[in-house]
């Protein structure tokens, strides 16, 4: 068993078209590199956050260069909140 901490890198994927065109908006926020908002006020901490805004290789590029493997990424979606 190894004795290696696990390394959490998280993304908060942009809305995609059919949710933009519902009304839908993101219930996310990235703060910082590391802090990420969900709702208006549950803040979390991880080793890296992504942000709608990063490109998909960036991520993977990042978040592997991170941790050395893919095994322990773990990648968060974005729930989309409807407003009606």
């Amino acid at each position: 068993m190894s004795s290696e901490a696990v390394r959490v890198a998280v993304r908060a994927r942009p809305l995609i078209g059919h949710e933009r065109e519902a009304g839908a908006c993101s219930i996310t926020n990235k703060l910082s590199k590391s802090e990420l908002v969900l709702g208006s006020d549950r803040v979390f901490s991880f080793n890296h956050v992504f942000g709608p805004e990063d490109e998909q290789e960036l991520v993977f590029t990042q978040a592997v260069s991170l941790n050395g493997s893919f095994s322990v990424v773990a990648f968060l979606a974005d729930i989309p909140r409807i407003v009606w």
